[in-house]
């Protein structure tokens, strides 16, 4: 069975046939009585009839048979049709899955890259031998590409520890540098304010130091007028004693006496200034 025009001719040839076999029995059943004899023409026509009956009423069942599968014919047609686009859309996929596995399986092969280096592994497999991978071999090519890369993940996972480690030591490192400095510098503090202490305990020591030497030199003052003044009793006491001993009277007498007293006053006073100089001078030290 043919589509389209094919399906209408076999439907044509079918009416033609129905009307050919009609018109030969009705020629057949007008020939019959001459040809058999009257006495076997009544039982003759009536079984011909019967069988006519049966065998056009075959044939019409037939030919709606026919015609069921015709108009089924038609959806079968379509969905031969649709089965076709179906199988072409299938194989469109099947090229592009076959395309990818390709893809897949160069990927794969594919080198790992060296750091530093661009180039490419010259054992790598030419389009042609590629166009004829088979799924199975790009599922393993696949799964080694994924151990190679999990393997890498490792190394590099356990290089990051190790660098993590590294990192936690320079911390480590780096705060007990930061408490070091932290502590050397409150050392510093520490000893800039003992040094300015000390730099104002100086000013102080050398102004109290400047003002013993203006006192010492005022002390050196009064014992140099208290040694002069000492040295004109001296000489006043040995110029009386002289006198004493030239005279004789008794106003003489009298007038050494109160120069004697008078002196033993002048060396009581001086040793009264004398003991308050050193006095002084011990107060001062």
């Amino acid at each position: 069975m043919k589509d389209q025009g094919g399906t209408t001719t076999v439907i044509n040839q079918d009416k033609t046939l129905y009307e050919a076999i009609k018109r030969f029995n009705v020629d057949t059943t007008a020939a019959q009585p001459l040809a058999t004899g009257g006495q076997f023409g009544i039982s003759t026509t009536a079984a011909d009839d019967e069988l006519h009956k049966e065998i056009m009423k075959k044939y019409e069942e037939s030919v709606e048979r026919i015609l069921e599968l015709e108009s089924r014919g038609d959806g079968n047609a379509s969905k031969v049709l649709d089965l076709e686009d179906e199988l072409k859309r299938t194989k469109d996929r099947l090229s592009e899955c076959l395309d990818a596995l390709r893809k897949i399986h160069m990927v794969s092969k594919e080198p790992v890259p060296v750091e530093g280096s661009s180039e490419r592994s010259s054992g790598a497999q030419s389009p042609a031998s590629l166009a004829q991978v088979a799924p199975p071999e790009v599922l393993r090519s696949v799964r080694q590409a994924l151990r190679n890369r999990d393997n890498e993940l490792q190394l590099m996972q356990r290089k990051m520890k190790n660098t993590e480690s590294q990192v936690n030591d320079l911390e480590i490192q780096l705060n007990s540098a930061e408490e070091t400095r932290k502590r050397l510098e409150k050392q510093l503090l520490d000893t800039k304010k003992e040094l300015t202490a000390q730099t104002r305990a100086l000013d102080d020591a050398g102004r109290d130091i400047k003002r013993l030497e203006e006192r010492l030199a005022k002390v050196e003052s009064e014992r140099n007028v208290l040694d002069s003044a000492k040295k004109h009793l001296d000489d006043e006491v040995r110029r009386l004693k002289s006198l004493l001993d030239a005279s004789a009277t008794d106003g003489e007498k009298k007038a050494l006496e109160e120069a004697e007293a008078r002196i033993r006053e002048i060396e009581d006073e001086t040793k009264k200034r004398y003991l308050l100089f050193f006095t002084t001078c011990i107060f001062l030290l």
